[in-house]
């Protein structure tokens, strides 16, 4: 049996920049980073690290990158295809780095098919909308970033947490999935696979190609009055609210002082051990709440 399906409970952080005019995860005063750099140079990975362990987690999801694909590491390859898209301030190494003492396991969070947040000229680069050879530019795109990431860190990473792997829009048509699959394992082929959008207590494996497991995206769900279910299956559930907004937000894009939590304390200890109780197929509970960039130890 594997780490991750002896596994309960995780931390899922989204750190994430995706341009100057649409905002993502924000400073504690409200601030927003200027640039991809400046959200890199301000991520403190030893309190987070710290956090993490005291909140008794057994693994951490974190984003190597969200919208646009604005990765958090220098990664010739992006740069290669899509210049001033990394850091220049390696991100994902210090979290290996500040994680491994505690023994806490490292989950990336990547998504293959968010080209529609990329500029024209980087989707005319990329082979975005070109179907040509069933997208093969896009592909070539793809497995050269993930292939890199996978090679540069190696044991270092112990699995990915891919979205929207079901979208029969996007996933579906344009992703070569086995070669995605090779290209995930590059640097160490004990990875876990979790592929997100799965909605019930289906089986273990989701795809049948890519993943390995199925997490369940949970969010616009009513606060906990004892009636919530939990599956078989990884659950994901996002902890914020963005203002009076219907829209839950995955990282951290409310002012310190301000409390947007959703649910109680209470409750979400009450439904993490129901999930880590139920959970067969690994993962148990997954929290999301991003950080903020420049936090204080």
């Amino acid at each position: 049996m594997n780490w991750f399906l002896k596994s309960h409970y995780g931390l899922f952080s989204h750190f994430t920049y995706r341009n100057s005019t649409i905002h993502q995860t924000i400073f504690p005063d409200g601030k927003h980073p200027a640039n991809l750099d400046e959200l890199g140079n301000n991520f403190n990975a030893v309190q987070f690290a710290e956090d993490a362990d005291l909140f008794g987690v057994e693994y951490v999801v974190f984003t190597a990158w969200h919208a646009a694909m604005n990765v958090l590491y220098p990664s010739v390859a992006n740069d290669s295809w899509r210049p001033g898209h990394s850091t220049t301030h390696d991100v994902i190494q210090d979290l290996i780095n500040a994680l491994k003492p505690y023994y806490i396991k490292l989950i990336l969070y990547i998504h293959v098919t968010d080209g529609m947040d990329f500029t024209d000229a980087n989707q005319t680069a990329t082979g975005w909308d070109d179907s040509s050879n069933s997208y093969l530019v896009w592909n070539n795109y793809v497995n050269d970033v993930i292939a890199e990431m996978g090679n540069r860190y190696g044991t270092g990473i112990d699995g990915y947490w891919i979205d929207m792997v079901f979208d029969t829009t996007s996933f579906g048509i344009k992703i070569d999935k086995a070669r995605l699959r090779t290209s995930l394992l590059a640097g160490n082929p004990n990875r876990i696979i979790i592929g997100n959008g799965g909605y019930g207590d289906g089986p273990i494996v989701s795809d049948g190609v890519v993943t390995d497991y199925v997490a369940k995206e949970m969010f616009n769900i009513p606060v906990d009055n004892g009636d919530w279910q939990a599956t078989n299956n990884h659950i994901a559930t996002v902890t914020t609210i963005k203002g009076n907004d219907p829209h839950y937000y995955w990282w951290a894009s409310i002012p310190q002082g301000i409390n947007a939590l959703l649910y109680t304390p209470e409750n979400m200890f009450r439904f993490t051990v129901l999930q880590a109780g139920v959970n067969r197929n690994g993962g148990g509970m997954l929290w999301d709440a991003g950080n903020y960039a420049g936090f204080e130890a």
